[in-house]
């Protein structure tokens, strides 16, 4: 079956989502979308399509294999969130390469191409790993029988890839579509937290994933890894001369 279009509607605010989908959407089938508000709406399978030209297009998709789908995110001047948008699952050897500094000596070593998905088309249509969350469309159904998102990673970070690993461990496909765009302003939970609490709830919740699907020697390493290059890390800030 081919993807409908539900309706379409010009000049949509964004955080307007809510109430346009839950006023058109026939239940049972619906998506769990996760907005950059960090808001839950269930929503019909569908795709979503923001654009401030043609406004939001909102499409069926049936396809039972699919459990969640990803649109394209950019920042204020239209400009692609690569890098940030869509990663692939990390890997011990990946997260070595962040916390050691490898990805800013070495940015084409081998671990950091595959984390960040820098070999992927980002105007082509794929199955994709871990798209982030500021733009994740989940099947209800899928959300639910997978316990939703993890709350040990409370207040932030990390749950998105948690639930993407257990989504695909599940046997279910996700689905970036780069002709669906939406507008991002990263950076909001950590003005709200603060850098120091952000740093430190960031590298706790990354030692919990490790220990949740690689083992608490794993986690360990992590652990210290992230000590080392936090100590690298003042290095390079207290060498580095003053703007």
């Amino acid at each position: 079956m081919h993807a409908r279009n539900l309706f379409e509607l010009a000049d949509i605010d964004f955080k307007a989502i809510n109430a346009i989908a839950i006023a058109s959407v026939v239940p049972p089938v619906n998506y769990t979308l996760k907005t950059m508000a960090e808001t839950y709406f269930h929503l019909t399978p569908l795709f979503i399509d923001h654009n401030t030209d043609t406004g939001l297009k909102i499409l069926y998709e049936p396809a039972s294999d699919v459990g969640a789908v990803s649109g394209r995110l950019v920042d204020i001047d239209g400009t692609p969130q690569i890098g940030f948008n869509v990663r692939r699952l990390p890997t011990l050897a990946s997260l070595a390469a962040d916390l050691l500094l490898i990805d800013h000596l070495w940015p084409g070593n081998p671990a950091a191409v595959r984390y960040y998905a820098r070999d992927l088309d980002p105007d082509a249509s794929a199955d994709v790993e871990q798209p982030a969350a500021a733009c994740l469309m989940i099947r209800a159904d899928v959300f639910d029988r997978l316990g939703g998102f993890d709350e040990a990673f409370w207040p932030a970070w990390w749950e998105d890839v948690d639930f993407c690993r257990r989504l695909r461990t599940a046997g279910l496909r996700i689905r970036y579509v780069p002709d669906a765009v939406f507008l991002h302003q990263g950076g909001a939970s950590v003005e709200e937290l603060g850098t120091r609490t952000f740093e430190r709830v960031f590298a706790a919740n990354r030692r919990r994933y490790v220990r949740k699907h690689h083992g608490r020697v794993a986690a360990a390493l992590v652990g210290g890894l992230g000590i080392v290059g936090a100590a690298m890390r003042g290095v390079v800030r207290a060498v580095r001369p003053a703007r």
